[in-house]
């Protein structure tokens, strides 16, 4: 395993997360579709050891992985050390890359992962149970919401988002529900982030989010309401309940940031 580490090193191509061996693969893989209808998965070892997996298109996997690997969405403030983060709690954690991303950066962290999709928490579990995180990483799959219960879910790959007025279909998947705030219980949080495809609304207005007192949020909003955009309508509930909202003109997208002040 290299001193380097792909959550610490800035590099000029996404290919360069991978060690010299590693990378020819990797470029092998994305040739291989203008070559061929190619449908197995790339499994890769990353500079520092940590291992992936990367399914072919349509699968978004590439991107989301480029997104964090690269891009660096959630990267912490320079204040911020990472050895003194020991909370973290994902919610939308997708396939996993987000919780290798923190698992690696934050040495010291326990990390509590929700994810309802049965494929995408399939594949978290095999990304933790492969890089040995067994003992830091707990999985909930389940979609995190305000209730204990069963819903529908769209399946839309890292689109899919919680229906529960559908019916079931070959387009939605039968999920579990757990109520956030009994999940997470009153221990503190030092990082939270969400990503859960619109489910962010009914939890930051939830009363008992008050009582979420997370050292920094980190948000992913989606849709829109009439009145005001998402954006705005979360800055507002976060800025009312003490947090301060952490501008970086270099992140562009869907992306909030906020710090208790």
């Amino acid at each position: 395993m290299s001193d380097r580490s792909w959550c610490t090193d800035r590099i000029r191509r996404f290919r360069d997360v991978f060690p010299p061996a590693q990378r020819l693969g990797y470029l092998a893989w994305r040739l291989a579709k203008y070559v061929a209808k190619y449908k197995a998965p790339f499994v890769g070892r990353l500079t520092d050891g940590t291992w992936i997996m990367l399914r072919p298109e349509p699968s978004p996997d590439l991107a989301i992985a480029y997104e964090i690997m690269f891009d660096r969405v959630y990267d912490l403030p320079e204040d911020l050390a990472p050895e003194t983060i020991h909370r973290i709690i994902d919610l939308g954690a997708n396939v996993g890359y987000s919780c290798l991303y923190w698992a690696r950066r934050c040495p010291f962290a326990k990390i509590e992962a929700f994810e309802p999709h049965p494929v995408h928490a399939d594949l978290l579990r095999w990304h933790i149970a492969r890089n040995g995180l067994g003992n830091r990483i707990g999985v909930h799959a389940a979609a995190a919401g305000t209730y204990n219960g069963t819903t529908f879910l769209t399946d839309e790959g890292e689109n899919s988002k919680l229906a529960p007025t559908a019916a079931a279909s070959a387009r939605t998947v039968n999920v579990a529900v757990v109520d956030f705030f009994e999940a997470v219980g009153a221990s503190s949080i030092d990082i939270l982030k969400i990503d859960i495809e619109g489910g962010e609304y009914a939890i930051l207005n939830d009363p008992r989010f008050a009582g979420i007192r997370a050292q920094m949020i980190v948000l992913e909003y989606h849709g829109r309401f009439s009145e005001m955009s998402g954006d705005i309508w979360c800055q507002n509930r976060l800025t009312e309940l003490g947090y301060t909202i952490c501008r970086d003109p270099d992140r562009q997208g869907q992306i909030l940031r906020a710090r208790l002040a």
